[in-house]
């Protein structure tokens, strides 16, 4: 089972804040991991539609 997030009503303001700062992202991508691991799922899908 995989978590997604993002998509086409989503928009990519929220992902280009989150890319434009290594110590955001870095976070994002830490609790992440422990969330997916804790809820038991098989990965991601990050769906940025960039325009």
């Amino acid at each position: 089972i995989l978590l997604a997030i993002g998509g086409w009503a989503f928009g990519s303001t929220p992902f280009k804040e989150l890319t434009s700062n290594t110590f955001r992202m870095n976070q994002f991508v830490y609790e992440a991991i422990e969330f997916l691991r804790e809820y038991k799922f098989d990965g991601l899908d990050v769906d940025w539609e960039y325009p």
